[in-house]
């Protein structure tokens, strides 16, 4: 089993929600994902250049979102958010997040995102944004 581990500053992006339009010139309906693609393509970079190759076998994802502590916070606040004992619950939701990243390791990590058959998510507080991602491929 090879893992590879890589940082991705910045808040996370959760995997937008599919939107539906119909063409006024031609009245014919088309889908989108608005926003896609800039957080994914920059999880997929930062992939690539650990060395990853698609694998054919599982993959393990192991996501750590640290989301950024306010500013108005109280001093008691930051330090029980610091130590642990004042949980994370913020958006995007882990769902999301996760699907963000498997959608980006495809063809990094692994050929197609099925392959991916287990792992984490954790969300904590801290002092700025970034999501650490590990990949193990087995």
């Amino acid at each position: 089993m090879t893992t590879y581990t890589f940082v991705v500053p910045g808040k996370p992006k959760g995997k937008p929600r599919p939107g539906a339009r119909t063409n006024p010139k031609t009245g014919k309906a088309f889908t989108y994902q608005p926003g896609a693609g800039e957080w994914r393509a920059e999880v997929a970079s930062l992939a690539m250049k650990t060395g990853m190759q698609p694998v054919d076998g599982p993959v393990f994802v192991n996501v750590k979102v640290t989301k950024r502590i306010a500013d108005s916070w109280t001093k008691k606040k930051k330090a029980e958010a610091l130590s642990g004992e004042r949980w994370c619950i913020a958006t995007p939701d882990s769902a999301n997040v996760q699907a963000e990243i498997h959608d980006a390791l495809e063809g990094v990590a692994a050929h197609n995102d099925r392959q991916i058959v287990g792992g984490s998510f954790e969300r904590r507080w801290g002092e700025r944004d970034y999501t650490e991602i590990e990949v193990t491929q087995g």
